[in-house]
């Protein structure tokens, strides 16, 4: 029998369950290391008219069943802004993966909350936590709510 394309592609499926299944078992035998994905950096960045946090993930020997995902105090980022006022986009590179938390205004409780960076394989888990900095925002990056009106009529 000839292998095929449909052979070759099913062997490969295979084989990387087989890897999936019996790695964490290697791993603790501690025959070869696994190298579990790492938070390379987290950073904050404003750019115009919005707000950004970096996240820049080594995923290690599995970048492909890597997950990089942000919670705020411990819920997820659709979960807490389901108005989409926080968003993330994810971008896999070559060499890691840089996920961005994106804020299209910011208010004050904004700067109180803990926003956390995870990324996930099954080799391991990496967390980073970050609190916004209370920076000078420019005025379009505010949030318009009647809490941030009554702060600044306060402050007046």
């Amino acid at each position: 029998m000839k292998w095929t394309k449909l052979h070759t592609v099913s062997l490969y499926t295979l084989l990387a369950v087989i890897l999936l299944c019996c790695l964490p078992d290697i791993a603790d035998s501690g025959l070869i290391q696994v190298m579990a994905p790492k938070i390379i950096e987290v950073r904050n960045a404003t750019s115009g008219k919005k707000l950004t946090v970096s996240c820049k993930v080594d995923p290690g020997l599995l970048p492909d069943e890597t997950v990089v995902y942000w919670l705020v105090n411990d819920s997820f980022i659709e979960t807490a802004f389901p108005k989409g006022r926080v968003h993330v986009d994810t971008n896999d590179h070559k060499k890691y993966i840089q996920s961005d938390l994106v804020f299209k205004c910011v208010c004050p409780q904004d700067f109180w909350s803990n926003f956390a960076c995870i990324a996930l394989s099954p080799t391991g888990v990496d967390k980073k936590s970050i609190q916004l900095p209370e920076i000078k925002l420019h005025a379009k990056l505010l949030c318009k709510t009647r809490t941030v009106r009554r702060i600044r009529n306060n402050q007046s």
